[in-house]
């Protein structure tokens, strides 16, 4: 858990910010057409930004079999538990599909760091690296 800290602390958030009264929330959102999908893919791809920043800076290499499973299986399924039970515990929230999708997306989009950082290491890497790794 101490690795993880700022990505508990945004899943926390995002918890907190998905099950609180939208008129206990001070701040006027404008009223743009998709702006509630975009702050969820915003969410998602914070917070799973953040993960892969701490799982790589903790990590020499990434193991794909269980990265898929913590970095991009475990958030989209919070996000399914989390408007299933907007949908069932809450009389101020509903469950979106939609909301879910855009989480998703948010996570897909997450998968660029890691993506970037294999790159950025394997420029570095020279070619007597590449092939004897092969």
């Amino acid at each position: 858990m101490r690795r993880y800290t700022y990505t508990c602390c945004c899943i926390l958030l995002i918890f907190v910010l998905c099950f609180c009264k939208p008129s206990s929330i001070p701040v006027e959102l404008p009223s743009i057409i998709g702006l509630d999908k975009v702050i969820h893919l915003l969410m998602y791809l914070g917070t799973c930004g953040v993960m892969w920043t701490e799982y790589l800076i903790s990590h020499r290499s990434i193991n794909f079999r269980r990265t898929a499973l913590f970095a991009v299986v475990a958030p989209i399924l919070m996000s399914i538990a989390i408007e299933v039970m907007q949908g069932t515990l809450t009389d101020f929230r509903g469950c979106d599909v939609g909301d879910v999708y855009a989480n998703a997306v948010g996570v897909v989009l997450a998968l660029l760091i890691p993506y970037g950082w294999w790159l950025r290491n394997r420029a570095k890497s020279t070619p007597a690296d590449i092939s004897s790794s092969q």
